[in-house]
Formats: C-alpha cells, structure tokens, sequence
C-alpha cells in the first residue's frame, strides 16, 4: 500500500471530480450512460450524500484524485456506501480498501450500527475485496 495515498472528506473544489471520475468508470464497465436519477447525484452528490447525513471521500495522490466512494445515510443507525471508483493507476495501492474503511469509520462515528454496500456483482475484485473486509 502506497504510504502516499490521502484519503480526504469532500470539498467544493472536487465537486465535479466526483462525477468525472464515476461516469468515465460506469461507460467504462457497462457501455452506458448514468440513469437519470443517478445523473441527478452526480450533478449535485453534496446535496444527495452530504446535506442527508453523509458524505464523499476521495483518494488522492500528490493531490491528484485516483479514487472516490460515497456513503449515504439511509436512517439514523443505517448507511450506504455506493459509487466507490479508483483509477487503473491507483488499483494494487490499497486504495479501495482505504476509502471502505473511511465509510466505515465514518457511518461508526455517526451513530451507525448497519453499513451496506451496493455493487455491481461483475466487478469481482470489488466483491473479493468486500468479502476479506467482512461484507
């Protein structure tokens, strides 16, 4: 795991980065474009993620973004977390596995007793990955 890697809360200045970084992967693994209401998240992710009790983390290297993943609160003891991407060249790093941790501290640290996950299930090293962390 590269010692490098930041894992850091959202801020405006990433604000587009969030849906760069998702839609190039889902063209990528699917051949498609966003939904609409999944184009609604990505036009606005603080107010869907963050304004309901969530929040974005991003995975950064020299302050270049290679990663993101996204928890949403679904009621008070129960989060989400979805829309988790690392770059081709963040991918071997550890990455992944960081910025689920970040999610799960973070739906701990706010009262959260249930975190769920939501994935594509041909993404298998995603699903390997989720398995080891106890998913």
């Amino acid at each position: 795991m590269s010692s490098n890697v930041q894992i850091v809360p959202f801020s405006p200045a990433y604000r587009h980065t969030f849906a760069e970084l998702w839609v190039r992967w889902l063209k990528q693994m699917t051949g498609s474009d966003p939904e609409p209401e999944d184009q609604r998240v990505m036009d606005d992710p603080q107010a869907f993620y963050i304004a309901s009790g969530g929040s974005i983390f991003f995975a950064l290297i020299d302050s270049q973004p290679l990663g993101v993943v996204a928890v949403r609160k679904l009621s008070p003891q129960v989060f989400k977390f979805c829309k988790l991407v690392v770059l081709e060249r963040g991918r071997g790093l550890g990455v992944g596995r960081r910025l689920v941790e970040a999610c799960v501290q973070f739906s701990r640290e706010n009262g959260g007793t249930v975190l769920m996950l939501q994935s594509l299930r041909k993404i298998v090293v995603a699903l390997g990955m989720y398995k080891r962390m106890g998913f």
